[in-house]
């Protein structure tokens, strides 16, 4: 049987996925605070990677720094988790034969532009945050000649286990029944991605790289929702959920979008169903409104 450690595996993506490989591979998480069968480790720290596992074919990192909103005062540990942790576990990799590494990036990457955003398009380091996710990115490109390194960069992960997401908040207001601003006529517009469907997306990538018609040894991919949905649209969606009729206030500013166009990955995972949108809304919404579900 394959063995996966999940660096991050208390995260979001990290415990979704960690469900998802259950059934597929002996899964070893690592993080902070794991589970039974786990790894406790703090990748704040030198020499976290002496309890890794002398054996292990994949691993997905999906960990990344708890102070990613502070600058500066947040630097050094993003710094810490996002760079040079990384680069402790790629030589870890290296040294025990890894043959497929899966790097979760994030979708801020790219620069502001209209419309959807592809895998080619120019980068830019808009934040600290970003800037040390996109040192990761090319910190991790240089092993592809050790082991196949698949970089995704996800845009608008949602789930029930995340409540202080854009979705989650809209989804709040609407329930308490405060209004949902909007920038231009129907506010920010995005390719949202419930984190189940995420979880299946990066588990079937991770094993697909380990395939005799895998896709070239370094591959960057969206990670992102089928639908391009505004603000609006997703408020008008919770309230039908909710029961609430939803309220707006509009503010100055542009129609600003953060898309993904997923033509590549829909090449790699041909044939993958997506999960309704209004069916992974109403999930989150039971947590969101009842969290005691």
């Amino acid at each position: 049987m394959s063995v996966c450690v999940v660096i991050g595996g208390s995260g979001l993506l990290g415990r979704a996925l960690c469900r998802v490989l259950a059934d597929q591979c002996r899964t070893i998480a690592v993080s902070r605070n794991p589970g039974p069968g786990g790894i406790a480790a703090d990748l704040t720290r030198s020499g976290w990677v002496a309890d890794l596992p002398q054996v292990a074919d994949v691993v997905v990192w999906v960990a990344q720094s708890r102070r990613y909103r502070e600058f500066p005062e947040g630097a050094e540990d993003m710094a810490r988790v996002n760079e040079v942790a990384l680069l402790d576990a790629l030589l870890w990799a290296r040294r025990v034969g890894v043959r497929a590494f899966v790097y979760a990036s994030t979708g801020s990457v790219y620069a502001e532009a209209p419309g959807m955003r592809v895998e080619t398009d120019p980068v830019e380091a808009s934040s600290f945050y970003v800037a040390s996710k996109l040192n990761g990115e090319n910190i991790a490109r240089q092993f592809s000649d050790n082991m196949a390194v698949t970089v995704l960069r996800p845009f608008g992960l949602f789930g029930p286990d995340r409540r202080d997401g854009l979705i989650s908040g809209v989804i709040g207001r609407v329930a308490g029944g405060q209004p949902v601003h909007l920038e231009g006529p129907s506010g920010l517009v995005i390719t949202p991605l419930g984190v189940s469907d995420a979880a299946r997306l990066t588990a079937e990538l991770a094993f697909s790289a380990l395939g005799p018609d895998r896709w070239p040894r370094f591959t960057i991919l969206n990670l992102a929702g089928p639908d391009a949905l505004s603000l609006r649209d997703i408020a008008l969606a919770a309230g039908d959920i909710v029961g609430r009729s939803p309220l707006f206030e509009w503010i100055e500013g542009p129609t600003r979008s953060f898309c993904a166009d997923i033509a590549r990955l829909r090449q790699v995972v041909s044939g993958f169903s997506f999960t309704p949108f209004n069916r992974a809304l109403a999930e989150m919404a039971v947590a969101t409104v009842d969290p005691g579900r």
